[in-house]
């Protein structure tokens, strides 16, 4: 009786759909993220505390450089710090100035959102295997 075990396979299909996973990825995944920059941005345009509501205004999402996601952005063009002090406070320094308290919008907007992006990219990356033919329903 032989003891030898041949397995033949074709894996040119195969080869293909790994060769397509990054790019159809990316779609799913940019996607998620736009929804999960949106959440952020509404989060912290909540929180953030306001005299002038130019704080509130200034924060936004934008592309990221490469184009494969987003970045949160807090601006405020009247004075571009104070975004930077809300957030984490002030202490005195000169004569004549004054310490804040901390009041947190915007990374704590982040980390409430943390939970739901992580699923949404978990449901990112399983679509796009599921698009390119590697789920869970794979020709045999």
């Amino acid at each position: 009786m032989p003891s030898e075990l041949t397995i033949s396979v074709e894996n040119a299909d195969l080869l293909r759909a790994m060769d397509a996973l990054g790019p159809a990825a990316l779609v799913f995944t940019k996607a998620a993220a736009r929804v999960t920059a949106d959440r952020i941005v509404g989060e912290a345009q909540s929180r953030v505390a306001r005299a002038t509501g130019e704080t509130a205004a200034g924060i936004h999402k934008e592309e990221t450089n490469n184009g494969d996601g987003y970045v949160v952005r807090d601006t405020n063009r009247r004075m571009p710090e104070l975004p930077t002090w809300l957030e984490f406070g002030t202490s005195q320094g000169k004569k004549g100035s004054h310490s804040s308290l901390a009041r947190p919008f915007f990374f704590v907007s982040a980390q409430l959102e943390a939970g739901a992006h992580d699923r949404r990219m978990h449901e990112a990356v399983q679509d796009a295997i599921d698009a390119v033919g590697l789920g869970e329903g794979m020709a045999a």
